[in-house]
């Protein structure tokens, strides 16, 4: 098997006849739950079952395009709050008067002060989406007080498409019966994620280009978002994957890598694994982040960057992180690897 290690998942076989009941770990979050396209879709589903007249969303600087595009899409206006995740802070004004407030945690650990804020919020009767996608398997998961919930689970898992909307504390007011499924999309992504996994298994070594090119085009697609839901397949993969394990092993890689880190000026883990995390990722920062990015993906290695839409909040996080890969597909040797180049270059 190639020694690739991150990007995007390749899929894998799966058993329909053996499904678990990982949609009832997802339907205990709220009320009403929706499985949707995507994260966007989610907060387009959303932003449709609430009566806002004034139309002000409150919502973190440190965030990806996609998660904005949906409010503007519904004529909402933008106010960004700052984050500190170095110093593990958020730059909130509790007072200020939005219509909606837009809450979230980072990277799957508990230690930030965000359910503080969503109290808060809703102390004022200030409507709460909370996204929940880097927390979702977290043993705390959620605020409670939050009015609705939303999570990317392309993010966790090798889905074609999918994520949820969940709505706290009642039904949701619109079906989505009316929903399509993005069928080219999940065409494209499907035979990227089998080629990929020909590559992987050296069964086709002459294909990254075409899968690449498949998994770029499958991208350009979600940004048809609106009134699809997520395909059949995809939920059938979901109800086949085993959450406990997936956790299990997430948290175990996250804690190889902290353990194989050293102390030094240049380089800095944002946080140390705590009973309850669960990591989608181990962000550290960097002072020759781009150098070091480079050094990785000479081996084989592919580290992503959160997030890229701005770069002017405190500390200058963007310019300095890199998000480490501690998923499923991947075992101890595979992140001491990845460790190991890190160290040698910085």
């Amino acid at each position: 098997m190639r020694k690739e290690i991150g990007s995007e998942f390749w899929n894998t076989r799966y058993n329909e006849f053996i499904l678990k009941n990982n949609l009832e770990y997802f339907e205990n979050l709220g009320v009403d739950v929706k499985y949707l396209m995507s994260g966007r879709t989610s907060i387009d589903y959303i932003l449709n079952d609430i009566d806002d007249l004034k139309k002000v969303v409150y919502m973190p600087e440190y965030c990806c395009n996609s998660m904005v595009q949906p409010f503007i899409d519904n004529g909402y206006s933008i106010k960004y709050y700052q984050v500190d995740l170095l110093n593990n802070k958020y730059y909130i004004d509790e007072n200020f008067n939005c219509s909606l407030f837009f809450g979230m945690s980072y990277f799957g650990y508990d230690d930030s002060n965000m359910d503080f804020y969503i109290k808060k919020f809703k102390k004022r009767n200030v409507i709460v989406i909370e996204d929940i996608t880097h927390r979702v398997f977290g043993k705390k998961n959620h605020c409670e007080e939050s009015d609705y919930l939303i999570a990317s689970l392309r993010k966790w898992f090798p889905i074609y498409t999918g994520a949820i909307a969940v709505n706290k504390k009642c039904d949701f007011r619109t079906s989505i019966d009316n929903y399509t499924i993005n069928e080219e999309l999940v065409k494209y992504k499907k035979k990227a994620m089998q080629l990929k996994r020909e590559y992987i298994n050296d069964i086709n070594i002459n294909c990254k280009n075409i899968f690449l090119n498949l998994f770029n085009r499958s991208n350009q697609l979600i940004t048809d978002y609106k009134n699809k839901k997520m395909d059949e397949e995809s939920l059938k993969i979901l109800q086949t994957m085993d959450i406990e394990e997936i956790r299990k092993k997430r948290i175990y890689n996250s804690k190889i890598i902290e353990e194989n880190f050293v102390n030094s000026d240049d380089a800095k883990l944002l946080y140390n694994y705590k009973n309850g995390d669960c990591p989608i990722f181990v962000p550290i920062i960097l002072k020759k982040r781009d150098y070091i990015r480079k050094k990785l993906i000479d081996n084989n290695i592919y580290c992503p960057i959160h997030w890229s839409n701005f770069n002017n909040f405190r500390n200058n996080i963007y310019a300095n992180e890199l998000s480490l890969i501690c998923d499923q597909r991947y075992d101890e040797n595979d992140m001491k690897r990845e460790v190991k180049i890190i160290l040698e270059n910085i």
